[in-house]
């Protein structure tokens, strides 16, 4: 893939309905709060995106809803092949897309006839869903769907509807779809409902979701995309959104947050690494560039949710896992152990001692959270050779901040909130990554 790719789909669907200019945070506003379970998304910071389905044999980005069902037949399926990848690039959870744009259904709906039980794979009798799945929870992996209700060309066909124009027939087989999903496959930790709108069908998914499995964290109303599809998230970087309608099902008005908006969304950036969302051949993006991705997201407080596609055989290739492998052992070489750890600190200051004649290469600063993202503004300084230097000013922290430098000596990190919006932040953790000597 050239560095230039630009990834299909449409952007207006994840973009601010309007924009507004960030002015300098001051004290006084509301804060917006994570839940316990957007606190642990946070921490699960990296996962892997993966697009398998008829359109693997198609060819179709989004399918027309029509394709001969007879074309999906992955006979060396092997989900703990994807899991391999997963592993090895470090992912902490991953994201199927149990059914994609053109309505093929990867486990045995009874909504329809438009799924495996209707295709050669294993005589009808087979169910990807089920196989992703249990081979996610053998691995300890965070479970993850990809549904889009708003986005089914074979329910518009047979329902003889449109895109916005939904009617009951089409809204409730999107819910009985979903109500599938929930019941039959246990405990799923993450829903990633793309093109998601405060409309009436995803207000009545995005309910059902909540009834069923209430812990059940929704791109939507705990999530959103930053960057479109680029990987690159922007900075500064706040958590907290208003909404285009002001409700908790509508997408934010802001790219990037706002200090003092109502709700509290992490932020997650996707790309592609390897084939065209779906398998459309072996390129696979640089090392360099998935490196640098990875700073840019996860090292700006977002999220990071790469796309390996398996092959048509219903696996991943071996450039493909050896790219993950790649990609997991530079990150883990970077951060698998730091020089030195501290935290969490009572108060808007942080001070990390490093053993004697270390050498920093990256440094990374968490923010607690707990009370909602405050930090607006701070500065970071290492003692060395008997005095303070400043290295970085800059504004957001959130659930992480990493910041690269050249190999740098240092005795200490000081770690300053400068700007708040209230009185009483505090830093979670500090963290430094480099050499130290024997």
């Amino acid at each position: 893939m050239s560095n230039d790719f630009t990834p299909p789909g449409d952007l207006t669907d994840y973009t601010p309905e309007q924009a507004s200019p960030q002015e300098p945070p001051t004290q006084g506003g509301q804060i917006a709060r994570p839940t316990p379970r957007q606190l642990e998304f946070h921490n699960w910071q990296l996962g892997l995106f993966i697009h398998f389905g008829i359109e693997t044999y198609t060819r179709q980005v989004s399918g027309d809803g029509v394709a001969d069902t007879a074309h999906f037949n992955p006979v060396e399926l092997d989900c703990e092949n994807w899991m391999d990848a997963a592993v090895a690039m470090g992912a902490q959870y991953v994201v199927y897309t149990a059914r994609h744009e053109g309505g093929f259904c990867t486990w045995p709906t009874k909504t329809h006839d438009y799924s495996v039980a209707h295709c050669p794979w294993r005589g009808g009798r087979g169910d990807v869903v089920r196989e992703y799945v249990d081979a996610c929870r053998r691995r300890g992996l965070k479970v993850g769907f990809y549904h889009t209700p708003s986005h089914d060309a074979h329910c518009l066909h047979i329902y003889n509807t449109t895109h916005g124009t939904y009617n009951e027939r089409y809204i409730q087989t999107q819910v009985d779809q979903m109500t599938e999903l929930l019941t039959q496959y246990g405990p799923i930790d993450y829903l990633w409902f793309d093109h998601h709108k405060g409309n009436e069908l995803y207000r009545r998914v995005d309910d059902t979701v909540r009834r069923l499995q209430p812990d059940c964290l929704m791109f939507g109303p705990d999530t959103w995309i930053v960057g479109g599809h680029t990987g690159v998230a922007e900075y500064p970087l706040w958590h907290a959104v208003n909404t285009s309608d002001d409700s908790e099902y509508a997408r934010p008005t802001t790219t990037g947050g706002e200090p003092y908006g109502r709700y509290y969304r992490c932020w997650e950036a996707n790309t592609i690494f390897s084939g065209n969302w779906f398998w459309w051949g072996r390129d696979i993006l640089p090392l360099a560039n998935m490196i640098e991705l990875y700073y840019q997201s996860v090292g700006r407080g977002a999220n990071f949710l790469p796309n390996f596609a398996p092959d048509p055989r219903g696996l991943m290739t071996d450039e493909v896992l050896a790219a993950a492998k790649a990609f997991g052992d530079a990150i883990a070489s970077r951060f698998a152990r730091p020089i030195a750890t501290a935290g969490p600190f009572e108060g808007p200051q942080a001070i990390l001692d490093l053993p004697q004649g270390s050498t920093v290469n990256h440094i990374i600063v968490r923010e607690d959270l707990s009370q909602g993202q405050l930090i607006a503004e701070h500065r970071i300084e290492v003692f060395s050779q008997g005095r303070w230097s400043i290295i970085d000013q800059a504004q957001t922290v959130g659930p992480q901040r990493i910041i690269k430098l050249d190999s740098l000596p240092a005795e200490s990190i000081r770690v300053t909130c400068t700007n708040s919006l209230t009185a009483n932040p505090r830093i979670a953790s500090l963290a430094a990554y480099g050499v130290r000597q024997p």
